[in-house]
């Protein structure tokens, strides 16, 4: 910085002295020469404000910080040539710079929040957390160890302030699944869910009719290509070859999609003895019917609201599946969702007004976590396969801000996550998905803010006079 190099160390010994000027400051003579063999001046320690303005040189992201440093720095006496030393490394200011920070504030809660105050996401998982009543077991003690581990992840260079939820998110696992327990007379007979498209997919590629949609997928490939069923693949055409033929591309699962936009029954290609969710993953549920729209896109944009999903996570499509809460492979472990669970999601809302057994969505159904069931529980099948252009939307979004962080880092961020930090307006003219996109986080922010009656529970808020309200476009009731 240009400043920087205009501070001189404090002290009148490191002053110097300009041409022509005397020691005294009078006279005009030529500066009295060194006695012989006098020793070089020792180095002289430095000022405060030398210092911090060369590790905001180093860090400008982090210039709150670097007063801490600073401070610390100036107590040890540094001179120029270990300043220099110390601040040659960015990774290792950067380290010496949080843990200062972390000092200066005391506990691990104070620092990350101070540090990531400038991400609005993460305030608002923080005042998540700060509100949760429903966590089986000491909140205190959760609070305390997840902002510790916080802590330590954000000396790993660098990490963006204004990107902090992805750290919060990357936190929270051993913490997830642990509300109050909620009773199986609650559940009802089935939770339904939003189930994404690849999920599904999976479970077919290892289902029963695989082999089946394999041969089909060939027969009809040859057969456009003008060829006998069973011809050589290097014969078919190559313009078909583009689309189910293309490297990484399953010709089977491909009719299969083309099966499901045609209204096939999804449930007998899946493997029912497979999970829906990987092993340990969290499963998300609403004790409430939900009915959607049959057309795909206008389903799978209903589906989106009342579950309050960030769309651009479906790029592929979705189903709206039943589960079953008895029985093998069934819904257990049913549990209220807390602060931890929310944080996997942007547009979580927090619940935690008196005697609710039960979330609710950012659409306003309630809900709830669960472990595994297997897709042997699921009762009924909805598939979404939307439109290729609705896709393309949904695929643009998705990629759009899977880039760098402000820092530098690799954060990763999403189109919903920025609006909700105001760096994207909404779109003047939307299209499909992004309008999309508008009605959720509208509708989850009304949630947020004015809390809707769910039935059977109790609600303390004046304006919650809603009971099983339908959500604009697709309907959710109480079972």
């Amino acid at each position: 910085m240009g400043a920087q190099s205009t501070m001189a160390p404090r002290g009148p010994a490191t002053q110097t002295q300009s041409a022509g000027t005397t020691p005294g400051g009078a006279g005009g003579g030529a500066a009295a020469p060194a006695a012989a063999g006098a020793a070089p001046a020792a180095p002289q320690p430095l000022s405060r404000e030398v210092i911090q303005a060369q590790i905001v040189s180093k860090l400008p992201d982090y210039a709150e910080g670097a007063p801490m440093l600073a401070g610390k720095w100036e107590a040890e006496q540094l001179t120029q040539e270990t300043l220099d030393r110390r601040t040659a490394d960015e990774a290792g200011t950067y380290i010496h710079l949080l843990r200062a920070w972390k000092e200066a504030k005391g506990t691990d809660e104070a620092f990350v929040k101070d540090f990531g105050k400038n991400d609005p996401i993460a305030t608002q998982k923080f005042a998540d957390i700060a509100g949760e009543q429903y966590y089986e077991g000491s909140i205190e003690a959760a609070r305390t160890q997840f902002y510790a581990d916080v802590a330590g992840k954000l000396l790993q260079p660098k990490q963006a302030r204004d990107r902090v939820f992805p750290i919060l998110q990357s936190a929270a696992s051993p913490f997830q699944k642990k509300g109050k327990l909620i009773p199986p007379e609650k559940l009802g007979e089935f939770g339904s869910r939003a189930q994404g498209l690849p999920a599904y997919l999976e479970a077919a590629r290892q289902g029963p009719k695989m082999t089946e949609l394999d041969n089909e997928a060939l027969e009809m490939l040859a057969a456009a290509a003008g060829h006998p069923s069973g011809a050589a693949l290097t014969a078919i055409n190559p313009n078909i070859a583009t689309t189910w033929m293309a490297p990484g591309v399953n010709p089977g699962l491909e009719l299969l999609k083309l099966k499901l936009s045609q209204g096939v029954d999804p449930l007998p290609y899946a493997n029912k003895g497979m999970g829906l969710t990987r092993p340990g993953g969290t499963l998300w549920f609403t004790p409430d019917k939900v009915k959607v729209d049959a057309d795909p896109d206008t389903g799978f944009g209903e589906l989106m609201t009342i579950f309050a999903l960030q769309p651009e996570w479906y790029p592929g499509g979705s189903l709206a599946i039943k589960v079953k809460t008895a029985g093998e492979g069934a819904i257990r472990n049913a549990r209220k969702p807390t602060a931890f669970d929310g944080i996997m999601s942007a547009l979580w809302v927090s619940r935690n007004q008196p005697e609710q057994a039960f979330g609710v969505t950012g659409g306003g159904a309630r809900e709830y976590v669960a472990e595994e069931a297997t897709w042997g529980a699921v009762e009924s099948a909805q598939a979404q396969t939307i439109s290729s252009t609705f896709q393309a939307e949904l695929k643009k979004m998705a990629s759009q801000y899977r880039k760098g962080n402000s820092a530098g880092g690799t954060s990763p961020t999403s189109a919903t996550e920025e609006r909700l930090r105001g760096n994207t307006p909404a779109p003047a003219a939307p299209n499909g998905a992004q309008a999309l996109q508008s009605q959720i986080i509208g509708k989850s922010r009304a949630e947020a803010t004015s809390p809707s009656r769910v039935p059977g529970q109790a609600n303390t808020n004046a304006n919650g006079s809603r009971t099983g309200a339908a959500v604009p476009g697709g309907t959710f009731t109480p079972r």
